[in-house]
């Protein structure tokens, strides 16, 4: 058994010396504050409107729910029956560009 210490190759070195991920620095950073305050939560994921890089507007909210959200809670009320109050639902339209 060799236990003579020496230098590391280029390649040792190099398969020992990995950079940490961008996500990994994520994840080591939340667990870190995680430490201190065990309530942190973090979102990364992108909204509609920072996608669409559009302004923030009541109206476009409304739209945005009305259009693509509650009919799938209307389904999900009726097949989980529960009472889902759509009364304040009106028509809504948003100017188009």
């Amino acid at each position: 058994m060799d236990l003579n210490q020496r230098k590391l190759t280029k390649e040792e070195w190099k398969s020992i010396e990995i950079p940490v991920s961008e996500q990994e620095k994520r994840i080591i950073k939340l667990i870190t504050q995680g430490y201190h305050n065990v309530n942190i939560r973090q979102n990364k994921t992108m909204s509609l409107m920072s996608f669409l890089k559009i302004s923030h507007s009541e109206a476009l909210e409304n739209y945005v729910f009305m259009k693509y959200i509650q009919p799938d809670i209307v389904k999900m009320s009726k097949k989980y029956e529960f009472e889902f109050n759509d009364n304040e639902s009106k028509k809504c339209k948003i100017k188009k560009a």
